[in-house]
């Protein structure tokens, strides 16, 4: 562990002692602790499924306008805590591919790529390691997609959806995907990583889809229906005058989470769902009835707390009267 001068050799550190030190920082921590030497950043690699310590972290994304869309290539990540406000660049994607984030579980971004198919990338490992970049099940298969136009080489370049046509190939998925989720982090060993989960809300928040690692296609778990409609109440004001009017409203998705080996969604009317990911297909094996809200509710969001609750937080609209009376 030294050299013939005395300076310590820090690069033949045992890697067991490496990824024990690394389970302990955060995510701005791990990216400079994969840049001392190729030692150091062959141990981050072979831990891509250590949980790492949850320091709150934003992406600020950087755009490419080389893209028809203007799509970022790169990414800063700043660490909303501590001191100094720090930020720090990542890696940047994989061969200047433009992404979209689409979701980030265990410190993999789940994103829609130029062609608006889904894939798994790890922003704090070398960009070249194929582990670090594993593609999803293509969006062409989810029944209501197919490809619509196709250029001069093979590629497509737009989409045909729910029979409307000229869905721009690379910004499709911006509007078709709503919220990703992994069950785990993709280990670095293995073809395509390994035991991991993905779910993603999709198609105007009405459909839910499950791949596990491997899968060559998507699984349609649940579909927003006939039978998910509600009668809702609104006030509306109009005129110097205030009155209520009934509406029916189809329900819809509104976040998802993994929690406690099983993934639960909770739908804009308060339906939670219970998904069990252990057997072959997922099933959801618990439901949670509607909550009937008198408050203009914006949305519903579920949390993971470090204790093991799983809460769930209503954003809601609150008019001040005082200020505007009508």
């Amino acid at each position: 562990m030294s050299d013939p001068s005395g300076s310590p050799d820090w690069s033949s550190l045992p890697r067991d002692l490496l990824i024990a030190v690394l389970s302990r920082l955060d995510a701005p921590s791990a990216l400079a602790y994969a840049g001392v030497c190729a030692a150091w950043r062959a141990a981050v690699a072979a831990a891509a499924g250590v949980p790492l310590a949850r320091t709150p972290c934003l992406f600020s994304w950087e755009p490419d306008d080389t893209h028809m869309c203007g799509g970022p290539t790169s990414a800063t990540l700043r660490c909303l805590l501590g001191a100094g406000n720090a930020s720090f660049p990542t890696a940047p994607f994989p061969g200047g591919r433009s992404l979209r984030c689409c979701g980030a579980s265990h410190g993999w971004i789940v994103a829609s790529d130029e062609r608006s198919n889904l894939v798994l990338y790890n922003p704090f490992a070398r960009p070249s390691a194929a582990a670090n970049f594993i593609p999803l099940p293509p969006v062409t298969d989810f029944e209501c997609v197919l490809p619509g136009y196709g250029s001069d080489d093979g590629g497509v370049v737009a989409y045909v959806h729910d029979e409307y046509s000229g869905f721009d190939a690379e910004s499709f998925g911006s509007c078709f995907y709503q919220k990703a989720i992994l069950s785990s982090a993709p280990s670095s060993t293995g073809t395509g990583g390994a035991a991991y989960t993905a779910a993603i809300i999709h198609c105007h928040r009405r459909s839910l889809s499950f791949a596990k690692a491997g899968d060559s296609e998507w699984r349609q778990a649940s579909t927003m229906g006939e039978e998910n409609v509600y009668e809702v109440t609104r006030d509306i004001f109009e005129g110097g005058q205030h009155f209520t009017a009934k509406f029916h409203q189809y329900d819809e998705y509104s976040d998802i989470i993994h929690h406690d080996g099983r993934v639960y969604t909770v739908t804009v009317h308060g339906v939670v769902e219970c998904w069990d990911l252990s057997g072959p297909n997922v099933e959801v094996i618990g439901t949670l009835g509607c909550v009937a809200d008198d408050v203009k509710l914006l949305s519903r969001h579920l949390v993971s707390t470090p204790w093991g609750d799983l809460l769930q937080v209503r954003a809601t609209m609150a008019r001040n009267l005082d200020k505007y009376p009508q």
